[in-house]
């Protein structure tokens, strides 16, 4: 039996190709984009160009607290929603919080107070935190009932050694 030479080049092709036609028709991908990425993530962007427009001085302190916050709020506020299907009452407050943070950020650059930039901060990373404290990829415990290996949706043949189960 010989060996087939798999090319990483051509697979890495395939693979893009197909990830990229298959997200195209999806709804939540879409969402995801427009308010974590860019509307969220992007609120460096955002502030700059606001602040370019309307003439503001304001320093870069500030508006390092005020791009930060609302970012780390969306990205968490995503997570929230696409990830949690058991306790979906968790949703509402995270789109509540997500709103507070942007709230406090648009009076800390208004008004050029760093109080409320400090606000929107804590609650930003509060709010990753209890995101992600359950996250299981990002646990230093292995889960004991995960298969080792093989699949699990297999009948396991064998005998069991005259070991009485």
């Amino acid at each position: 039996m010989t060996e087939k030479k798999v090319n990483g080049f051509l697979l890495f092709g395939e693979w893009i190709s197909k990830t990229w036609l298959k997200g195209r028709g999806c709804a939540n991908l879409w969402i995801y984009l427009a308010v974590g990425i860019i509307l969220c993530s992007g609120c460096g962007f955002w502030l700059l160009w606001l602040k370019t427009y309307l003439a503001l001085s304001r320093p870069d302190l500030l508006m390092t607290f005020c791009s930060f916050a609302p970012a780390i709020a969306g990205a968490s506020c995503m997570d929230f929603i696409f990830g949690e299907n058991e306790r979906k009452y968790l949703r509402g407050f995270s789109i509540l919080f997500g709103v507070l943070v942007l709230l406090f950020t648009l009076i800390a650059f208004f008004s050029g107070n760093y109080l409320y930039a400090l606000i929107a901060t804590v609650v930003s990373l509060s709010l990753w935190w209890f995101a992600n404290a359950e996250n299981p990829r990002l646990s230093d415990i292995a889960d004991p009932y995960s298969p080792v290996g093989g699949t699990v949706n297999s009948e396991v043949t064998g005998t069991n050694g005259e070991i009485k189960i």
